[in-house]
């Protein structure tokens, strides 16, 4: 991935992030009888939870063609620093409570995974369709040089 690609994938990851933070914490308003007080300092540490854990999508970017071995190795790091990013600030904000932490855990796994499997499959149906419009050219490119 060049620095490009990766700022944007950032900046998508940021919005995407505080979206759903925002999404959840009125679902939570909604659907409970707790009200949550959102001033500018809580708004302000959304945002800042947002930022801090898109950053490690920098850990893909890259020059040259990696190996597989590589590849696996930063997806590995990238999961760890998330999740470390995530789970200190978290802490940090004091949202993270004791009795709840093993469904957090368990929730940012999950999402983590769900998000992993999206991205491969949208990165193969688009390979599919590129490798399909190279046969197709090729195949009219053959067509009209046999003739």
């Amino acid at each position: 991935m060049k620095l490009k690609e990766a700022l944007k994938s950032i900046y998508i990851s940021f919005c995407s992030i505080a979206t759903f933070q925002l999404l959840f914490i009125s679902s939570s308003v909604f659907w409970s009888d707790n009200e949550i007080s959102m001033d500018a300092g809580g708004l302000f540490s959304l945002v800042v939870i947002a930022f801090f854990s898109s950053l490690p999508i920098l850990l893909f970017v890259h020059k040259e063609t990696i190996s597989r071995v590589e590849l696996v190795l930063r997806k590995v790091a990238h999961f760890i620093l998330t999740a470390a990013v995530v789970f200190s600030l978290l802490l940090y904000y004091e949202w993270l409570d004791t009795k709840n932490a093993l469904f957090t855990v368990v929730f940012f796994l999950f999402l983590y995974i769900a998000l992993y499997v999206y991205q491969t499959l949208r990165a193969k149906r688009l390979a599919a369709q590129i490798n399909e419009r190279l046969n197709a050219f090729h195949n009219e490119e053959n067509e009209t040089h046999s003739e």
